[in-house]
């Protein structure tokens, strides 16, 4: 199994915290989804008229004439570019191979013609664990020494503790390293997993079989025999920024009966959802260094 090459460091990919949106109380979770969710918009109140769609930010989606075609790849894709005009789309096959610019990470779009959208988002998983040893470093729980089998071993140790998941599907593509460095390197590759959030339900990294999602074009979107939809229509990638250097913009639907529509605020966002460049980044710095 092949990953999908990740951005240029300093890494855009944003950590995966399925807990700050599944334990939301019920007005927040049911409206945010999938959209907001790949853009990594959580918000800190529920989104104004509930559930963002593509293109509602500016109503231009609203003006169809036809509500099923908007549910086709290239109206979804407008919708989306409607919204954020500032960020960049891929076709499948080069979405497959370009690595996203320094601060953005990959999102990914499929749909079931005529009857539903479903967006993904590309995570690192090793912030967890940067996290974790940073922490550790500040209750004076941990030391780090500047040796790389010494710091190898720690990532290994911390990475076994806090992705087990991980660790584990790194096992399964190669059972056996020769080196802890060879190992390391192995759960670095499948650390970089794929994540969503179906509607108002929980975000999840598994696809429709339960596996982690590790490669979007090759997981399985059918929901079908679950009573769900099959999203059997992949359409393309985006490059997306990390909150902390650009806003994404997404709203609800907007109400009907005026010209009017309200808009979330932007500022309204949590800011504890991406990168955090004063600790992840350092920690991806001093992983790199011991992985060459």
């Amino acid at each position: 199994m092949h990953t999908l090459p990740v951005s240029r460091f300093p890494h855009g990919e944003p950590p995966y915290q399925p807990e700050l949106w599944n334990k939301l109380h019920s007005s927040l979770r049911a409206t945010h989804n999938c959209y907001t969710y790949m853009l990594n918009d959580l918000y800190k109140v529920p989104r104004i008229y509930g559930k963002p769609q593509p293109g509602f930010f500016v109503d231009s989606t609203m003006k169809l004439a036809d509500p099923f075609k908007r549910l086709s790849c290239s109206e979804i894709k407008k919708g989306v570019k409607t919204d954020n005009p500032h960020i960049k789309h891929f076709n499948l096959k080069k979405g497959r191979s370009t690595r996203c610019s320094s601060n953005y990470y990959k999102g990914f779009m499929m749909v079931s013609p005529g009857n539903d959208y479903h967006f993904a988002r590309q995570d690192n998983r090793m912030i967890r664990v940067y996290r974790a040893i940073h922490k550790d470093i500040n209750l004076e729980k941990l030391v780090l020494v500047p040796n790389v089998k010494h710091l190898i071993k720690i990532f290994l140790h911390y990475s076994q503790k806090h992705i087990p998941e991980i660790v584990k599907l790194s096992r399964q593509f190669r059972p056996i390293c020769e080196s802890d460095k060879a190992r390391l390197r192995h759960i670095v590759k499948f650390s970089k997993t794929w994540s969503h959030k179906p509607g108002g339900t929980d975000a999840t990294d598994k696809d429709a079989d339960g596996n982690i999602i590790i490669d979007p074009e090759k997981a399985n979107w059918d929901y079908s025999k679950k009573g769900g939809i099959n999203y059997n229509v992949n359409c393309c990638y985006f490059s997306l920024p990390s909150n902390n250097i650009a806003h994404t913009y997404s709203s609800g639907i907007p109400h009907m009966t005026t010209n009017k529509s309200k808009k979330n605020n932007p500022h309204d966002i949590r800011n504890n959802l991406s990168v955090d460049r004063n600790v992840d980044s350092k920690y991806e710095r001093l992983l790199k260094s011991v992985c060459k």
